[in-house]
């Protein structure tokens, strides 16, 4: 088994069993650049990689910050986070190298150009939407965390994106209305456009929404930490 794969495993699996994860932290941090670079070879390599990290992470920053019930947003812009001796924040690794270096705000479709060429090489080469229904900000609104696995990635994210889907959707028949998540509005370009979109959401529900309006919910920020599946 890719040895940095199973170490972004391991981090989130203890970090979801409460058990020590200090020495994967530390070995994180000693990792060559240069064996991520090569280890981390195609887009599933790193979707797995980077997903387990975000997500590890996330539950170990939260437990610094003040028990607010509202998320602390600046958790996701402290550069805390190292790995091969280089400093990531939250957001760097979701909108930087999962997004494919592109602009927290912007709704999917504006790039950044700011990235350091470090993060542009470790970055996917394609965008998968999926990655919004496995990325969990620690709060109320935000998918359930998965452990992925390289070799069961596709079929870990498709699971993941009917799922949230099915559970974030109401569909108003009469009225030929949709309800889901504001993530589909935050990061339209993401998806494509609202066309798009509700080919996503119709996918899941085995239905033609093409002529159904779609407004999103208001997206619960309070915080809700270890929430694992």
């Amino acid at each position: 088994m890719n040895s940095i794969l199973k170490l972004s495993e391991e981090l989130l699996h203890n970090v979801k069993l409460n058990l020590p994860y200090e020495n994967e932290v530390h070995q994180l941090s000693k990792l060559k650049y240069k064996n991520i670079i090569v280890k981390l070879a195609t887009d599933n390599h790193k979707k797995a990689f980077w997903i387990n990290i975000y997500n590890s992470f996330y539950q170990i920053l939260a437990k610094q910050y003040k028990e607010d019930e509202i998320i602390d947003k600046n958790i996701y812009k402290t550069k805390s986070i190292i790995i091969a001796s280089k400093r990531f924040s939250l957001d760097s690794i979701e909108h930087g190298i999962l997004r494919k270096r592109k602009f927290v705000i912007g709704f999917g479709y504006l790039y950044n150009p700011f990235y350091p060429k470090f993060i542009e090489k470790l970055s996917v080469r394609v965008l998968d939407y999926r990655i919004h229904f496995a990325l969990n900000c620690g709060a109320i609104s935000c998918p359930p965390i998965l452990v992925y696995d390289y070799d069961k990635i596709e079929n870990q994210l498709e699971l993941a994106t009917h799922s949230f889907i099915e559970s974030e959707t109401i569909l108003i028949e009469n009225d030929k209305k949709i309800k889901t998540s504001r993530l589909f509005l935050w990061y339209l370009g993401d998806f494509g456009n609202f066309k798009k979109v509700k080919q996503i959401i119709g996918k899941v529900f085995h239905k033609n929404l093409s002529k159904f309006k779609i407004s999103f919910q208001k997206y619960n920020w309070t915080k809700q930490l270890h929430n694992f599946k």
